[in-house]
């Protein structure tokens, strides 16, 4: 197969991972902010997989996945890279999410939080 004689195109990977770890950013917030105030891991599991269901049944139908956090890593499996920008509209959306509910989450833990 030629593994051996061609080198990786090592700035594709990491760029790739680097995308796709920020589109996946807005759902970790969402999950560690659900862990703190939900302590069911079955709760936690299921609205994950219930987001995962609702992005699936979403996908192609029009422009309404770019506000579902679930959707994002979708998008990935098909993704073509932009030489005019680096981040897609998406993951500056997925930015903007982690921003806001990772302060959110941080404001109602140190609000309930007793020790």
């Amino acid at each position: 197969m030629g593994f051996l004689i061609f080198a990786p195109d090592w700035n594709q990977i990491v760029s790739f991972l680097t995308k796709f770890f920020v589109g996946l950013l807005a759902i970790i917030a969402i999950h560690v902010w659900t862990s703190f105030r939900i302590k069911n891991l079955i709760a936690n599991l299921g609205i994950g997989l219930a987001g995962i269901a609702f992005a699936i049944l979403l996908n192609g139908k029009g422009g309404l996945t770019i506000f579902l956090p679930y959707s994002f890593p979708i998008k990935m499996l098909n993704y073509v890279p932009n030489p005019t920008c680096f981040f897609e509209d998406y993951h500056i959306v997925s930015l903007f999410y982690f921003a806001i509910i990772f302060c959110l989450s941080y404001w109602d833990f140190t609000k309930r939080f007793k020790g």
